[in-house]
């Protein structure tokens, strides 16, 4: 019986849990029915919050695996070590979004906030960090030349990174090569995403060789 308290599930799991078949998983990530991100190994998981808008949202059939809200999305209690994180944003009260939504992890993570993209840059250039929320439209240096920055670094570490933007879709899609690498979002970011997406970076990324 699989645990049902996790953070996030495989597609296989999702299927199971909704009492679909996992090729409706995939149409319903496909459509942006159903949030998902995928691990470094290119395996699509998807977080706890999004199964269960689905089901609140969705008549689909009901299932002895169903998740419920009342159960936690826990992760493992004791990380092999901490996730350096990086939030690159020059709006104040969307970085303060960001750390509230951290904020349940402590102390499972160390942050660093910046408001332009050189203060990044330097940031980065002293230590990689593992995970960056980035915002493309910045002060001094952007967001896409960022991105382009941290292929120099492909060698040495592998950064996540959560683009959030309110850039318009035809200007995106101008940096498709560029941005296909990474989970990309458009702003307002839903609140709902955000933990699923953070409580799947958590537990894969800290807890993996577990």
């Amino acid at each position: 019986m699989q645990n049902k308290n996790k953070p996030y599930f495989s597609t296989s799991e999702a299927a199971a849990i909704l009492g679909v078949s996992v090729s409706t998983i995939q149409g319903l990530v496909e459509s942006g029915a159903l949030l998902a991100w995928k691990t470094r190994g290119g395996h699509r998981r998807i977080p706890r919050d999004s199964i269960l808008a689905v089901q609140k949202h969705t008549k689909l059939p009901d299932t002895d695996n169903a998740v419920t809200a009342e159960q936690p999305a826990a992760l493992p209690k004791t990380p092999h070590r901490t996730l350096d994180i990086m939030i690159v944003e020059d709006d104040p009260f969307v970085a303060k979004i960001y750390q509230g939504a951290l904020a349940k992890f402590a102390p499972l993570f160390q942050l660093r906030t910046c408001s332009d993209g050189v203060s990044a840059l330097l940031e980065i250039g002293k230590q990689l960090p593992d995970f960056i929320i980035l915002d493309l439209d910045i002060p001094n240096v952007n967001g896409l030349e960022m991105l382009k920055s941290f292929q120099n670094y492909a060698a040495r570490k592998a950064i996540q990174v959560l683009v959030v933007t309110g850039l318009e879709q035809e200007t995106l899609a101008e940096h498709e090569p560029l941005l296909q690498h990474y989970t990309v979002v458009a702003k307002p970011i839903s609140s709902e995403f955000l933990n699923g997406y953070l409580a799947c970076l958590f537990s894969a990324i800290l807890f993996s060789a577990q």
